[in-house]
């Protein structure tokens, strides 16, 4: 996000919605899958009219804060479960 890329956030993640789906994390994967359409300037769906490199920019801002909070909840479920 630092350097505007949204060709490496696509990538980025692509690799961790499918690293989170084999964990069985749905929600990291859910919102890693999100990071990808909007990578490609797509709706979280992947679907719709192209946006804007400033709005997709915009929802990928906004859903790194979401990752962050699924991602701890996820590693605190994983630290407790492997206890």
């Amino acid at each position: 996000l630092f350097r505007s890329d949204l060709d490496t956030l696509s990538r980025k993640g692509h690799f961790l919605k499918g690293s989170s789906a084999a964990l069985g994390l749905q929600r990291v994967q859910h919102s890693c899958e999100s990071m990808q359409h909007f990578g490609n300037r797509k709706d979280e769906h992947g679907a719709g009219e192209l946006l804007s490199e400033e709005e997709a920019l915009k929802r990928c801002r906004g859903l790194l804060v979401r990752l962050r909070a699924e991602q701890e909840e996820a590693r605190e479920w994983l630290e407790g479960f492997y206890k």
